[in-house]
């Protein structure tokens, strides 16, 4: 048995998995509305740059925190955008657990670091 294999085959069951089709039809209900794919974008970009800066140890400034739960409450106010959030925390979820199942079956004390 290789375990790439495997994978790959776990790979191919995801994508054919309910909560996978299910992301990829908001994803494109809301890819099709271009302003709240765009704002979606936007605050990704944003979100990621402050998680940067706090991993780096820096204190990300008050107001950029600010535009960020601005921004957070404007796009969660979209039926399309909290359906793909949602959606796509299925699909990490499924992955979470994938990963979950691996570790403890090779006995990985990850969760003691």
């Amino acid at each position: 048995m290789n375990v790439y294999d495997k994978a790959h085959e776990t790979a191919r069951a995801l994508k054919e998995s309910s909560q996978y089709k299910q992301y990829l039809k908001a994803r494109d209900i809301l890819k099709a509305d271009q302003g709240s794919w765009q704002m979606v974008k936007d605050f990704r970009a944003r979100q990621t740059q402050i998680q940067r800066q706090i991993l780096a140890g820096e204190e990300p400034p008050a107001d950029k925190i600010k535009e960020i739960q601005d921004l957070s409450d404007i796009i969660s106010s979209s039926p399309r955008v909290v359906d793909f959030f949602r959606a796509e925390m299925e699909v990490i979820k499924v992955v979470e657990d994938i990963q979950r199942i691996l570790v403890q079956a090779v006995d990985l004390e990850l969760e003691n670091m």
